[in-house]
């Protein structure tokens, strides 16, 4: 008899409850990314902006998969991850880009990048500048293998 229940539709109320919700999470991101690099901005801040609980913030961002501290970790850690990757930055400390972005402690920053991302900061630039490096010889004009030779030889491949 299951199979004959009528599947219900939510109602204006209840619609308009998951719209503040909506409209709540995004003034609340908002928030979240004009402060970004202060480093005491936490979940209480944003509450209070917003003039709701810490509790009612939460059940906010609970619909997306994140609590609001994660969400403000994980904004952080893509920004600095972008400044590490800015060649620009390149003279930066990690510990600068850190906490540039709100994260003060170069260990917890290592940690939680790591965690993030599974690689230390270090080892992230040291990545995006290898990878860099070789584009500028390629876009140099550096000697590229030609099409249809093997590992750089002269043995071209049968058609």
């Amino acid at each position: 008899m299951q199979g004959n229940r009528e599947q219900k539709v939510p109602g204006p109320a209840v619609r308009r409850c998951r719209s503040a919700h909506r409209a709540l999470e995004l003034e609340a991101k908002r928030f979240i990314a004009q402060r970004l690099v202060d480093p005491r901005l936490d979940q209480l801040q944003v509450a209070a902006h917003l003039h709701i609980s810490v509790r009612t913030l939460n059940r906010v961002f609970e619909a997306s998969g994140e609590s609001t501290q994660a969400w403000i970790r994980r904004c952080r850690l893509d920004a600095a991850r972008l400044d590490l990757a800015d060649p620009a930055c390149a003279d930066d400390s990690i510990a600068a880009i850190g906490a540039r972005w709100g994260l003060v402690d170069p260990a917890y920053f290592t940690r939680l990048f790591r965690e993030a991302f599974g690689l230390t900061p270090t080892a992230f630039r040291q990545g995006v500048a290898n990878l860099q490096a070789v584009a500028n010889l390629q876009g140099a004009g550096a000697p590229r293998r030609p099409a249809g030779t093997v590992s750089g030889s002269s043995l071209a491949l049968e058609k």
